[in-house]
């Protein structure tokens, strides 16, 4: 926990930005951020990336960035099989939701497989708050391609499932063959109270081998899950493997981050294709979440 300015000395990025929930945390003006990023030169980019998702959260107010005092249950000597945060009341319902996903996304002290179990019970109303249109869109585009080229029997992996947005669209659109993979467990649970998916599997794509799907599934949904610090580029080599020969893959991945060469998710792509392994079938850009007014691309990929 950060208690004092010169504690963000001690820190490496994103450590020193990313705690925004501690209490008596300091309010840190951008020039004295600059120096340090200048000071942590071998984490730039990790340091960028991190200024990135702070400012999507509204955790910069123009000249400073403040890191608003918050409530956790642990500190307070609550009995909580929980460390998901309470915002205090001083903020609206789509603020509250803003940090509440930064700190599932963002926040350093846990892993990122205790932030989604965590926050696993109120993820579907902090996004919803958000606007979160990623599943809907995506859905949307990767059912025109089912429609085209599969029946309603077709295997689908829903990956990095979550609590089971996607796989409820697409059940009310009549694809009843869905396989779930995501990182928490307590998501996969939620996922499961719905009744949706035919199986629900723990996986970490950065670390963990999905070769008992191999070659198993006509197309795949991943929606959210390509991110820094998440799931990296090289997990699409695993997903290619789990797809049938002219199987589809439809994913977003915020537009900043693919045009960002060194984060190496366009790079990845681009090298598949050229290897002739996978062809582009659509390029969509368009709305991830509705209350940060950010875009990310949506595309799908198709297995040669």
């Amino acid at each position: 926990m950060i208690k004092r300015f010169t504690d963000l000395l001690e820190l490496e990025p994103p450590h020193w930005l990313i705690d925004p929930f501690c209490v008596d945390a300091p309010t840190v003006p951008l020039y004295l951020q600059e120096e340090l990023m200048d000071l942590q030169s071998d984490c730039e980019e990790k340091a960028h990336f991190t200024m990135m998702g702070m400012n999507d959260f509204g955790l910069q107010s123009q000249d400073e960035i403040h890191f608003p005092i918050c409530e956790n249950k642990e500190s307070t000597g609550e009995l909580a099989d929980t460390n998901f945060p309470k915002i205090d009341g001083l903020f609206s319902e789509s603020e509250k939701s803003s940090k509440l996903l930064s700190w599932i996304l963002y926040h350093e002290e846990n892993t990122i497989v205790d932030r989604y179990s965590d926050g696993a019970k109120e993820y579907e109303d902090i996004t919803t708050k958000l606007e979160y249109r990623g599943p809907t869109i995506g859905t949307r585009i990767f059912i025109k391609f089912l429609e085209q080229m599969f029946s309603k029997e077709c295997n689908i992996l829903d990956l990095g499932a979550g609590t089971g947005i996607c796989g409820e669209l697409l059940k009310s659109a009549g694809y009843i063959n869905m396989t779930a993979i995501d990182l928490s467990v307590s998501m996969l649970e939620q996922a499961k109270k719905k009744g949706i998916y035919k199986a629900v599997v723990q996986k970490d794509l950065n670390e963990d081998s999905l070769d008992e799907f191999e070659g198993q599934f006509n197309a795949v949904i991943c929606i959210g899950v390509f991110f820094p610090g998440q799931v990296e580029p090289q997990a699409i080599d695993k997903i290619l493997g789990v797809m049938k020969p002219g199987g589809i893959l439809s994913f977003t991945i915020r537009t900043e981050f693919y045009d960002n060469e060194a984060l190496g998710y366009k790079t990845k792509c681009e090298s598949l294709q050229k290897e002739g392994k996978l062809k582009q079938l659509s390029s969509e850009i368009d709305t991830l979440i509705g209350k940060i007014d950010k875009d990310a691309y949506y595309l799908t990929l198709q297995k040669v």
